[in-house]
Order: structure tokens, then C-alpha cells, then sequence
């Protein structure tokens, strides 16, 4: 298992690399890291499993907060298969990753040669209410440092009820 970093855009991504082979790139769920995607990895040989973390998760930089979005995320993975020289690549997807991978399929189809989505996060509508406390969250480390985010944070109702 590698711990790798590449730049993409100016920021750092981070990423494990495990195994030689075909390429298979897996994408972690919303404030997953690549922890979440290796306990996912299926026990295969011949396949090189990246996991690559998303801007503002695990290792990952995260840039301008205005910029996180799937269509950022999916634009992040095709830049990274193209600095690795890995496409094209099977992608997957848990929840949010798999939403990231479907999008990166639609929109550079030349970098993928197959798909596995697991537990989509489909975003043809609105995030459901239970995303709400990961919005706040967002919203007071974007205007506080951590440690005071997190006083405001579990100062509220919101987390009490969450208790």
C-alpha cells in the first residue's frame, strides 16, 4: 500500500495506491476518505486499486469551499487517471463517490471502461433533510477556525438532538 500525492489544480490530492494491474479507481462517500474505499476493495489480484481522496476530505487539500461540488470532484478523478497515466479505468462509487463516477463517465467517457456504483447519491434533487447537520458543519469551518466550529456546533440543537 502507497500513500501518494499528486497536484491537481494547485491543490493536493491524496490517494493509496494498492496492488499492479488494470486500474480501478474507487471513489469514498461524503466525509469518507480513502479508509472508507480499501474497506470496499474487493481481494482481487492483477488490479492496481486507487483510492483517491476528494478535495476536503482525509489527506486531501481542499481549495476555495464554493468549488465542492460533483462536477469538481469527477473533474479532480479524470485529472489524477491522467497524471497517473491509469486510463482507461474501471471507476466505482460508493453514495457520493458513485455520483462522482457516474459523472465522470458521462462527461469524459474516454476514461472509463466500466462502472460499479454502489448506494448512489443521485443529485436530480435537493440533499435530503439528514444531510443537514454535514451543512452546518461546512458552514462554521468555513467562518471559524476548527476547535470554535466545533463549540458553536455542539452548542445546538441540532447536535443535542444528534446525541
Amino acid at each position: 500500500m502507497i500513500r501518494d500525492d499528486v497536484k491537481v489544480s494547485g491543490l493536493r490530492l491524496s490517494s493509496v495506491i494498492i496492488g499492479t494491474g488494470r486500474p480501478f479507481l474507487f471513489l469514498h462517500g461524503l466525509c469518507g476518505n480513502a479508509e472508507q474505499s480499501i474497506e470496499l476493495r474487493p481481494e482481487v489480484s492483477d488490479w492496481q486499486f486507487l483510492a483517491l481522496e476528494s478535495r476536503g476530505h482525509g489527506h486531501s487539500d481542499i481549495g476555495d469551499p464554493a468549488s465542492l461540488s460533483i462536477c469538481q470532484f469527477a473533474e479532480d478523478a479524470a485529472a489524477y487517471l491522467h497524471k497517473l497515466g491509469s486510463a482507461p479505468a474501471v471507476i466505482g462509487g460508493i453514495s457520493m463517490g458513485a455520483a462522482i463516477a457516474l459523472r465522470l463517465a458521462v462527461m469524459q467517457p474516454e476514461l472509463v471502461c466500466g462502472l460499479i456504483l454502489a448506494r448512489p447519491a443521485w443529485v436530480d434533487r435537493l440533499a435530503p433533510a439528514n444531510l443537514a447537520p454535514y451543512r452546518r458543519i461546512a458552514e462554521l469551518i468555513t467562518a471559524h477556525d476548527i476547535k470554535e466550529a466545533r463549540q458553536i456546533f455542539e452548542a445546538t440543537e441540532m447536535a443535542a438532538t444528534l446525541a
